[in-house]
């Protein structure tokens, strides 16, 4: 085994052996044969910048930098065995860790491939064996009531602009977060009674793992994320009414700058504040519009290509959760 270093060719990111004198910060400087799993995270990492989404990229570089390299950054490949994996993944699934059980299974996937990328490299833990037993806790959604949608209403009044419009689009139409900040005039087909998803905008880590994070305009999170929603009449006439250039975004009114997502959030909370309305995050506008959307008997298939979720199946797990009432009118269809 030799040291490694990254190749610098983007079409080519991995680990491979070289001559050159090793970092002499690194522990193992004095040990040419030893390579730490802080080498193998690194080549790792460049070989999945290339191929993956940015955003994607941001999210397992955040995961490496925060979780696996404190942790197993600086024992040596050989040493990164079944045991070492073992203690760590007990650590971030037990009852004291504060991390979410769907947070701990995404670490441990991402540790599942970097272990199948640094096998060739020296690390003899088994990719197999790397399974977070830790079980999610299901909490109930959080959605307005109907009271809280008719007081929130009454506080945007008739015809909203900028960030009190975006709160209006998003409780009429399920938008997310990221979608209602990057959505612009030109992205609505007032003769079609159409919005069109066409991109996503979210702060990510930088690609070289500096400190801080930079604004990112992408493409929806998956194909069936990129959409066209009809928009409900009334919707329509409120945007008729504060239509703007088609280069301006809808919640600034301006072409050259963006109100960020977290800027809408806080926004978000304070007309919650203002109008009366229990504290919650921005995204109960989208569980408050599914939920909606069942109650008046849309059909699933419909209602998943509204969301833009990529399966049903996300649809039905997350909304579709009928109430005793509704299931005693549907058997009450037998009759």
């Amino acid at each position: 085994m030799f040291p490694c270093q990254i190749d610098s060719n983007p079409s080519n990111h991995s680990l491979r052996p070289t001559t050159k004198a090793p970092n002499p910060a690194s522990p193992f400087a004095a040990d040419r044969e030893v390579l730490a799993f802080g080498e193998i995270l690194d080549g790792w990492l460049a070989q999945k910048r290339s191929v993956l989404r940015r955003t994607t990229f941001s999210t397992y570089l955040s995961v490496v930098e925060n979780h696996l390299r404190p942790a197993l950054g600086a024992l040596p490949a050989q040493e990164t065995d079944d045991f070492a994996i073992a203690s760590f993944i007990n650590d971030i699934s037990s009852d004291r860790s504060a991390l979410s059980a769907s947070t701990a299974r995404g670490i441990v996937n991402v540790l599942r491939s970097v272990l199948e990328y640094g096998r060739a490299f020296g690390v003899s833990a088994q990719p197999s064996s790397c399974v977070c037993q830790k079980k999610n806790v299901r909490a109930e959604i959080s959605v307005l009531t109907d009271a809280e949608q008719e007081r929130l209403l009454a506080y945007l009044g008739l015809y909203p602009c900028g960030t009190n419009l975006g709160i209006l689009i998003c409780l009429k139409t399920g938008l997310r977060l990221g979608e209602i900040c990057a959505l612009k005039w030109g992205d609505i087909s007032f003769s079609a009674g159409l919005l069109c998803v066409n991109r996503t905008v979210s702060r990510i880590r930088p690609d070289d793992g500096s400190e801080g994070t930079q604004l990112y305009f992408g493409s929806p999170k998956s194909a069936s994320s990129k959409r066209s929603i009809p928009l409900p009449p009334s919707l329509l006439r409120v945007l008729e009414h504060r239509r703007g250039e088609d280069e301006c975004f809808v919640l600034s009114g301006r072409a050259d700058k963006i109100v960020e997502p977290r800027s809408m959030q806080r926004h978000f909370k304070t007309v919650l504040r203002r109008a009366g309305i229990r504290d919650m995050n921005f995204h109960v506008l989208r569980h408050s519009f599914a939920t909606k959307c069942v109650d008046l008997g849309f059909d699933v298939k419909s209602l998943s290509m509204i969301l833009g979720h990529s399966s049903v199946n996300t649809t039905m797990n997350t909304y579709v959760h009928p109430s005793l009432e509704r299931m005693r009118s549907m058997m009450s269809l037998l009759e």
